[in-house]
């Protein structure tokens, strides 16, 4: 006997199933392998022999036959036995065992076309990983459970009763209320992993609100019901606590308002605190300042259709945050006079850099005007000179030529 899955080695291990057996066959259509045990082995999983045997055509891209009446399973090919029983264990660890807490404790239920693992061991709930190839054959051919048949007093009307209780059982299906016993229980379930990471608490949260068909958006009730409950104010402050309403919220900022009403507004104590919630709220980026401001002007649109819509809590919500709401209109205003002071400088600053700029091409262009007028100067500087010194030669030559100067000659 092996651990399931095989490669565990733990000797006292109490889920077990029998080593899978096979032999080979060539005869008639081709070279074939049989899996003499795959019944007992399917068992011990609490599975049909048509998973494993479908999981490994799958796998190896090989066909298959099962023949029940001959409880005889077969593959088309030839296969090692130590690669099909590592085959089969991926199947265990995709299909058998349990997400969390790694026991083959799992059973299988159906919601609008989603395969959903519900483990009986720790409670977790997670949908199946619908994309592998036997995740709709599972999905068509598992055995949902079987109703009583009619008995014969009620034979004659039993066609009515039957379509009626359809049509009664989808009814119900479609109008769920925060009452409803799916709700519930997702609340009790959700409130077990308050002591894991921010992370795991996220994933338990969507897992189980798909595991319960419920909408994207009705999520943000879920995660204020069971992670905040009436001590919304104290966690408001812890950072993972902040981590997993933004995660939720995202995206979603109307339904966190129509379910922070739903939820708080019945409690009356709660009203004198709500400004204050908002501001927590405003602060830590779960609800930003565009969306804010179109619900204090009455633009916001909230889906009049949702279970979480009611308008008078509404309409009390937004009384109880109009100290708030009041805050940030002021804040607002300071800011956009801030802002158009801020623009007023930057204008007023880029005049007076133009003008700054203007005089010194002004002043560079004098300097070159300067300069290019500095050699005409000098030659005309030098001509001068010239013009001073030829008198004093032409008068010394005289001199020079006449030996007999007098000075009255002068």
């Amino acid at each position: 006997m092996l651990n399931i899955p095989s490669y565990i080695e733990d000797p006292s291990y109490r889920y077990q199933m029998p080593a899978l057996q096979i032999t080979g066959e060539s005869r008639g259509n081709g070279v074939k392998t049989k899996l003499i045990n795959l019944s007992d082995v399917s068992r011990a999983l609490n599975v049909p022999v048509e998973y494993p045997l479908r999981f490994f055509a799958a796998e190896l891209g090989a066909s298959s036959e099962y023949k029940q009446s001959e409880n005889k399973a077969i593959l088309k090919g030839t296969f090692r036995r130590e690669d099909l029983q590592k085959l089969l264990d991926q199947f265990i660890e995709k299909f058998i065992l349990c997400f969390k807490c790694h026991l083959p404790e799992i059973s299988y239920r159906f919601k609008r076309n989603i395969l959903i693992a519900d483990c009986k061991a720790c409670g977790n709930v997670r949908p199946m990983d619908m994309s592998h190839k036997i995740s709709n054959f599972i999905l068509k051919h598992h055995p949902r459970t079987e109703e009583k048949p009619p008995s014969t007093a009620d034979k004659k009307t039993s066609g009515k009763k039957k379509s009626s209780k359809k049509k009664k059982d989808i009814e119900s299906d479609e109008k769920i209320t925060l009452e409803h016993p799916d709700v519930l229980e997702a609340l009790e379930r959700i409130s077990h992993h308050l002591e894991e990471s921010p992370e795991k608490i996220c994933e338990h949260i969507n897992n189980i609100c798909i595991a319960n068909s419920f909408e994207p958006d009705f999520r943000v009730y879920i995660t204020l019901k069971s992670i905040f409950g009436q001590n919304l104010v104290r966690l408001l402050q812890d950072p993972a606590k902040i981590f997993i309403l933004k995660t939720q919220a995202e995206s979603y900022p109307e339904e966190l308002i129509m379910s922070l009403s739903v939820i708080y507004i019945p409690d009356e104590s709660f009203h004198s605190r709500i400004s204050r919630i908002m501001m927590s709220l405003y602060e830590n980026d779960v609800l930003n300042e565009e969306f804010l401001t179109s619900w204090s002007d009455d633009q916001a649109v909230f889906n009049e259709s949702s279970i979480i819509y009611n308008q008078n809590f509404l309409d009390t919500m937004k009384n109880c945050a109009k100290e708030f709401l009041a805050w940030l209109e002021s804040a607002e205003s300071e800011e956009e006079d801030e802002e158009e002071e801020v623009e007023n400088n930057k204008e007023e600053t880029k005049e007076n850099n133009k003008l700054l700029a203007q005089k010194q091409i002004i002043q560079q262009q004098l300097e070159k005007q300067a300069e290019a007028s500095k050699p005409i100067a000098e030659k005309t500087n030098e001509i001068a000179k010239e013009n001073e010194i030829k008198p004093t030669v032409d008068l010394i030559s005289r001199m020079q030529i006449h030996e007999e100067f007098s000075i009255d000659d002068i």
